[in-house]
């Protein structure tokens, strides 16, 4: 029996008890299933999910059991489980497929990366994790929960871009598969800042704790500067290298803009669906809330237009009473008037009544007196021509 087709059991007992019967690491502790804690979540897979394991015979029969020895191999391959999405993986050196007892190992590893790709491939969120090691450091350079998050997450726009790259034999896919694992190495650098960086990026496969349940997901290790020679190389040897956003106005500041490739005849701009996404949720909720702020405007301009109507109401409404109170004054104060001037007028008749009585009087007495004073100087005269005529009188005697 070929030693790629031995059972999982039938491995545990061709093997000595200290090597895991899928990598075949020696010193180690086994488990249940024979291998080491590294394998132990492949073991299951194979048990428990039958596509999986379908997946792995597939890709040994047709890439993996198929080498030459170190050639270097792309392999890309679209599994039954995945309809309609087309995978790839580079292998600098096809020799560690040698050992036919090693197969289903790289199998394992080859079909739960693809896994991890195509899940990371549909989701909405492109939800990653960041080694203790590496988080640890960005913290201590920037003291910043949220800095390092956002940092992660611009580093981590790299692996979406590759996820538009065309396969072709020109393109070197990122992700490499190595003697024990499958590591990404993501060159970038930055128009504006001429610092020229590697992103290293690994696909892990795990049980949640607590939980049966294995998932795949990207592990960043880390994003280190490197020799801007290195870039260079790295694109003549037909790996993208991906142009970061240098504007930060836009909030895009970060995250990947273009991918630059010998084989492009210009740079392929990235469509970045997810901040496109949470972009157009921001505009609606910008204009969601622009149209609120409106109707808050709006409902606020109807109220102090009901509030100053009611100003205006009330106002013409004491305008109005006041202006009716005036006017009953005005009547009440005419009538007081009317009322004086009748009294006057009649005081006037009284007075003019009395006035021609009292003329009347006065002119009486003034004829009176006018009538003494005459009848006085008549009386004087008639004494005055008494005493002539004595006077007359004794001459003659």
């Amino acid at each position: 029996m070929n030693g790629s087709n031995k059972t999982l059991f039938e491995r545990v007992a061709y093997n000595p008890s200290d090597t895991c019967v899928l990598c075949f690491k020696s010193g180690i502790k086994r488990n249940a299933s024979g291998c080491c804690d590294d394998c132990d979540v492949f073991a299951e897979l194979l048990v428990r999910d039958k596509d999986f394991a379908a997946d792995v015979q597939l890709l040994i029969e047709q890439s993996i059991g198929t080498y030459s020895p170190k050639t270097p191999k792309n392999i890309t391959i679209q599994f039954p489980s995945a309809t309609g999405i087309t995978h790839s993986l580079f292998v600098p050196d096809t020799s560690i497929f040698s050992n036919p007892e090693k197969h289903l190992f790289y199998g394992c590893v080859i079909c739960s990366f693809f896994r991890t790709r195509h899940a990371y491939l549909i989701s909405e969120t492109k939800d990653f994790i960041i080694s203790t090691d590496y988080a640890k450091h960005i913290l201590k350079e920037t003291n910043s929960v949220e800095d390092m998050k956002q940092f992660s997450y611009c580093w981590m726009t790299c692996v979406q871009a590759s996820l538009q790259l065309p396969l072709t034999v020109e393109v070197l896919p990122d992700f490499w598969l190595l003697e024990d694992r499958i590591e990404g190495q993501f060159h970038h650098f930055a128009a504006t800042h001429p610092i020229e960086r590697r992103l290293t990026i690994s696909p892990i496969t795990y049980r949640i704790k607590g939980s049966d349940d294995i998932i795949g997901n990207f592990r960043l290790e880390d994003d280190r500067i490197v020799p801007k020679e290195e870039v260079g190389l790295a694109l003549l040897h037909g790996l993208p290298v991906y142009e970061m956003e240098c504007d930060c106005s836009t909030g895009r500041g970060g995250r990947v803009k273009q991918i630059l490739h010998k084989s492009f005849a210009q740079p392929q701009l990235f469509i970045d669906h997810l901040w496109n996404a949470k972009h157009g949720q921001k505009l609606a909720k910008q204009e969601r809330k622009s149209r609120e702020q409106k109707e808050q405007e709006r409902k606020e301009k109807k109220q102090r237009q009901r509030e100053e109507q009611r100003e205006i109401d009330r106002k013409r409404h004491e305008e109005e009473k006041a202006l009716k109170l005036a006017r009953a004054s005005l009547v009440e104060a005419v009538a007081q008037v009317d009322t004086q001037l009748e009294t006057i007028r009649k005081l006037r008749e009284l007075n003019r009544e009395v006035a021609l009585k009292n003329q009347k009087i006065a002119d009486r007495k003034e004829a009176e007196k006018l009538a003494k004073e005459a009848e006085k100087r008549h009386a004087e005269k008639l004494k005055q021509k008494e005493l002539e005529r004595q006077k007359f009188l004794s001459k003659k005697q």
